[in-house]
């Protein structure tokens, strides 16, 4: 199932941990950049999108670089 592209995710988590699900490709950046992200989702369960950013020698710099986050439900919801 999924909202209008062509790729979707289907997520079950049920610990007590968070966790993470990201891309397999990193995007490289230059400092004057602007990125927009966007998801689709709905189901049961918080959301939070963000950005992973990263220094020398791919050390985690920020796990939460730009997050937002929502309250997922029964009808779809953008997230950007």
């Amino acid at each position: 199932v999924h909202h209008g592209g062509t790729a979707s995710a289907r997520i079950i988590h049920q610990g007590a941990q968070d966790w993470s699900f990201e891309r397999l490709a990193k995007t490289a950046v230059d400092a004057d950049d602007i990125y927009e992200m966007e998801v689709w989702t709905r189901g049961e369960g918080e959301l939070w999108l963000s950005v992973v950013t990263y220094g020398p020698g791919e050390t985690v710099q920020s796990w939460k670089f730009g997050s937002t986050s929502l309250r997922a439900g029964k009808d779809w919801q953008r997230l950007r």
